[in-house]
């Protein structure tokens, strides 16, 4: 996997947000309550482990994790005009 971002950190509320600097024109998906992975063409939002669980690591890349024991959880591309992801 190419790792163009990669960070790991522990997520106070469970729930981490990758959006594009849209600021307005942002279009935050509705949160069903049944999967963990929710989607717009310029905000991700992502399920994940509580802080108190363990801290969680998060990789942004252009190709597949090559290590058996991760699992690819969206392919898709974040719209952003500036190429500029707010974590």
């Amino acid at each position: 996997m190419n790792g163009s971002f990669q960070a790991t950190a522990a997520f106070p509320n469970g729930l981490l947000w990758l959006m594009s600097e849209a600021g307005k024109e942002l279009v935050i998906p509705d949160i069903d309550g049944v999967a963990n992975f929710w989607s717009s063409h310029n905000a991700w939002g992502i399920a994940v482990q509580h802080d108190v669980d363990g801290e969680v690591r998060v990789s942004i890349s252009d190709s597949p994790p090559n290590d058996p024991a991760l699992a690819l959880l969206h392919e898709g591309i974040l719209h952003s005009s500036r190429r500029l992801i707010e974590v």
